[in-house]
């Protein structure tokens, strides 16, 4: 139980993180377009599976 918590703050930290860096080149490249709210989606999704493997990778030692 307790290595679950610690893998949820480690996702949530990890989560945030590449988030924040997906957001960076949508933010400046695509704010003109409506396609920027699917390739920000797309983007997050991809910051959720980064982060879920980046968690898995920390948590594993």
């Amino acid at each position: 139980m307790h290595k679950k918590i610690l893998w949820l703050i480690q996702f949530a930290i990890n989560c945030s993180f590449m988030i924040y860096l997906a957001n960076f080149p949508s933010n400046a490249v695509y704010s003109g377009s409506g396609w920027s709210i699917l390739i920000g989606l797309f983007l997050v999704i991809i910051a959720v599976v980064a982060a879920i493997i980046l968690t898995n990778l920390v948590t594993e030692r």
